[in-house]
């Protein structure tokens, strides 16, 4: 199996200059290729390992202010519950009185 190689043309070898795009030289050769693949999962791993660094740096903050809302929630129908009996109480005692 022959390797064809990009060469420029010299009076020796005859061989016109190639007109291929850096993709197709980058593609032509297995060196290319294994370089490109390497880099490819390279990237996917750094992309994937970024993603997944946002993903928990969101997911704290998150949590924690769904806390802060579960908390304020109770605290307000505590104080609603408070109000609410004290209206009651204050009812009673005037129908009492009256």
């Amino acid at each position: 199996m022959r390797i064809q190689c990009i060469f420029h043309r010299t009076e020796s070898n005859g061989l016109t200059p190639s007109q291929r795009r850096w993709r197709e030289r980058l593609l032509g050769s297995l060196q290319g290729q294994l370089q490109l693949a390497t880099y490819l999962v390279v990237f996917a791993g750094f992309t994937r390992a970024s993603a997944m660094g946002l993903w928990v740096g969101q997911r704290n903050p998150i949590h924690y202010e769904t806390q802060t809302m579960r908390s304020s929630t109770l605290s307000i129908q505590a104080s609603l519950s408070r109000a609410f009996n004290l209206m009651n109480e204050h009812q009673l005692q005037h129908n009492w009185l009256t």
